[in-house]
Parts: C-alpha cells; sequence; structure tokens
C-alpha cells in the first residue's frame, strides 16, 4: 500500500510525463516566447522544483 508521500511523487511523476509528452516546448517556440533550449530548460526546472518540494514533505 502507498502512502500519500508516495502517491504525491507518483502523481508529480505523471504530470512531468504529460507536459514532456505534449508539445509544450514546440507551442513555446512557435509562439517566438522562447528557444527550444530555453522552453526545455523551464520544464526541467518546474520538475526540479516539484521534486524539491516533495522532498520536504
Amino acid at each position: 500500500m502507498f502512502g500519500a508521500l508516495q502517491i504525491e511523487i507518483a502523481a508529480l511523476k505523471t504530470i512531468g510525463d504529460w507536459l514532456e509528452n505534449s508539445g509544450w516546448t514546440n507551442a513555446l517556440e512557435q509562439a517566438s516566447i522562447a528557444t527550444s533550449g530555453t522552453a526545455e530548460s523551464f520544464l526541467k526546472a518546474t520538475r526540479h522544483a516539484h521534486q524539491v518540494t516533495v522532498s520536504a514533505l
């Protein structure tokens, strides 16, 4: 059985997978908001922020 922390970790990993495969980076690049490398770093920074939050809990 999973505890609350394990459930939250699994949920955040799933959200990260959805963002990674959603075309989010392509949308930012096509809208001229960011280059593909910058958009990818946004995604990695967001994922890292979630990991730090979960670790703190």
